[in-house]
């Protein structure tokens, strides 16, 4: 367990507020030098991975509004936890 997990441990975020952590932490990432060769391509990679998730958005809309309505319930019944996983992984 990592320092950020032990302060995420018991802590039930909602959906959205997670969300805009993970938001938060992958566009620092991004938008940081990259010191060696292999960030730069996870770099590369993650916005490739995020343009495509943008797509899929504009093109399936209802059916990813229907999974994420689903993981919400799922949350709210207490049956999942959501974690936000540090910047080192």
């Amino acid at each position: 367990m990592t320092a950020d997990d032990s302060q995420h441990a018991g802590k039930s975020s909602s959906l959205p507020v997670t969300c805009a952590e993970v938001n938060t932490r992958v566009e620092a990432f991004l938008n940081a030098e990259p010191k060696t060769d292999r960030i730069r391509k996870v770099q590369e990679q993650s916005r490739l991975s995020l343009r495509i998730l943008g797509e899929a958005l504009d093109r399936y809309r209802y059916v990813l509004s229907r999974a994420v309505a689903a993981l919400c319930s799922h949350q709210s019944t207490g049956t999942s936890s959501f974690t936000v996983l540090g910047a080192d992984g």
